[in-house]
């Protein structure tokens, strides 16, 4: 039951798409939105959570997002935004709201109707959890799956404690559940969005250029925040930790704190998809592809290398049975394992090689019916070799019989 917006309508010609790219580029550019779109898809980022898809197909445009976990505010700010597309190209477009918010431009209608039932609702799916299950709500983010935990909703604002979260006025809750729940971008907003950033792509390190972009991002947004409203409590806490990271002035010299602890998922280990596969590992991994193959890359704060560890999947047309020998054994190897639980077959070997380094190697094959994971892993420290064969054994097959858990989306 997510609530959604589109705009769309019939490309006659080459022309008609040419112009309809150029209105959402120009568009874009007074509203300064980040968009990047090419012949056949496209993205205009709004905020954290707000993100409008541009699909572009033969004779047909369509921009659509879903606005039920960014808010209100975001609703009607799309609303706005399709309208001025609409009256600025010369291709006819249509807007598709269920919401109907340009027929009366009436907020408190669109906010308390919609986006209040919406959550009135969801609390109280909430609330009908057992005390051990596990959910996530709305959790799109295809790059890592944060770890589980019993009596609460993984959400892109961070886990909430349902029994805690549940007993909230529903104003309360909506102002820490949704990002843009009023109108105009206010205090709650610029808050909200320091957070979202916090939880799902903040590693409270500065070793590489993106890191300490997402820092700098949490902090403007935080002081933005107090600007608008001294009294509001904030992050105070992972604001002076990231100011330090960053060798950057306080800027805000009193604000009451949040009194949040440990704030961030990927300051802990999380799930990385790889096809049905879900690979344990630390969450400051950096993610990258080389073809069909995985690599997960860890580094300290002073970019000094830990780890890497190479995934690459393959699927044969019938049940697999023997193991590449050739891959899980050598002669020299220090260290040879296998095990098996109820689904995945594993073989390996371990050995610390004659380099510079002493580079620990462990390359291992896990087999499940027709499927097969090869895994290399080097490890800059033999201390972290325990951990590493543990976190072989938590590799999971087929996430949603395996996590045992339901998704609270309405």
């Amino acid at each position: 039951m997510a609530i959604t917006v589109s705009c769309e309508g019939i490309l006659r010609s080459p022309e008609d798409k040419l112009r309809v790219m150029e209105s959402i580029k120009t568009l874009c550019e007074r509203e300064h939105l980040f968009l990047e779109q090419d012949q056949e898809h496209g993205e205009i980022i709004v905020c954290p959570e707000g993100i409008i898809e541009i699909e572009y197909r033969m004779d047909y445009v369509i921009l659509k997002t879903t606005t039920s976990v960014a808010g209100a505010g975001y609703h009607a700010y799309v609303c706005e935004f399709f309208d001025q597309l609409v009256n600025s190209c010369a291709t006819a477009l249509l807007i598709d709201d269920e919401c109907e918010y340009l027929e009366d431009h009436d907020f408190e209608r669109l906010r308390d109707h919609y986006f209040y039932s919406y959550l009135h609702l969801l609390l109280t799916n909430m609330k009908q959890m057992d005390e051990q299950e596990e959910a996530t709500y709305a959790w799109d983010n295809k790059s890592y799956l944060p770890l589980a935990k019993s009596g609460c909703v993984i959400t892109p604002m961070g886990y909430l404690n349902v029994r805690e979260f549940t007993h909230q006025t529903l104003d309360d809750a909506a102002k820490a559940f949704f990002i843009w729940n009023d109108l105009e971008k206010n205090a709650f907003f610029y808050r909200n969005s320091a957070l979202n950033s916090m939880w799902n792509d903040c590693t409270f390190e500065i070793g590489s250029e993106a890191k300490a972009s997402v820092a700098e991002h949490i902090l403007e947004a935080i002081e933005k925040a107090h600007a608008l409203d001294q009294k509001l409590p904030l992050p105070m806490k992972q604001y002076r930790h990231l100011c330090g990271l960053l060798n950057r002035p306080e800027k805000i010299k009193t604000a009451a704190d949040m009194g949040l602890d440990e704030v961030g998922y990927r300051l802990e280990e999380v799930l990385y998809p790889y096809g049905s596969w879900l690979i344990l590992e630390d969450g400051r991994c950096t993610c990258s592809f080389d073809h069909n193959t995985m690599i997960l890359t860890r580094c300290d704060q002073n970019q000094e290398w830990l780890s890497t560890m190479r995934i690459t999947g393959y699927t044969a047309d019938h049940k697999l049975k023997e193991f590449a020998e050739g891959f899980v054994s050598r002669s020299d190897a220090d260290d040879v394992f296998e095990w098996e639980d109820e689904t995945i077959r594993c073989r390996g070997m371990r050995v610390q090689l004659n380099d510079e380094q002493h580079t620990i190697l462990i390359q291992a094959q896990l087999i499940c019916e027709k499927e097969t994971l090869m895994i290399t892993i080097e490890l800059a420290d033999l201390s972290t070799c325990e951990r590493t064969m543990e976190h072989l054994h938590m590799i999971l097959y087929n996430k949603e019989t395996e996590r045992e858990e339901y998704d609270v989306r309405i």
